[in-house]
């Protein structure tokens, strides 16, 4: 733990989503939230953490914990990545070859769970 913590300062952090679930019971209904985050040093280490807790704050540091636990390392030249990447989203699926550009990307890729719309909302 004392080197996750040493590297903690230098590391970058991101909160990608947080989703309140609900579990009927008896008495009425239990809320909980789940939170999912990128942690990441900007030069090809990058780890991803899901948390569940019963508070968002609660949930945010475990997602972050497990994050910097998890992380590992992805071949950069030059910003470019070296290997091919599968997205899936709704039933849609899109390859990317090697050597495409990460920031225009990766930037649309977490801003479309907000912007996007579903069939039938």
């Amino acid at each position: 733990m004392a080197h996750i913590e040493k590297q903690a300062g230098e590391l970058q952090e991101k909160l990608i989503a947080v989703n309140r679930v609900s579990k009927t019971v008896k008495g009425g209904r239990i809320f909980s939230f789940t939170a999912l985050t990128v942690v990441g040093d900007g030069n090809g280490r990058v780890g991803f953490g899901y948390g569940k807790a019963r508070e968002v704050p609660a949930a945010i540091q475990k997602a972050m914990e497990k994050a910097r636990r998890n992380m590992i390392n992805v071949a950069l030249n030059n910003g470019t990545l070296q290997h091919p990447v599968k997205g899936v989203h709704t039933g849609f699926s899109r390859i990317h070859a090697a050597g495409f550009r990460r920031y225009r990307y990766h930037r649309r890729w977490c801003n479309a769970r907000r912007s996007g719309s579903r069939w039938g909302s």
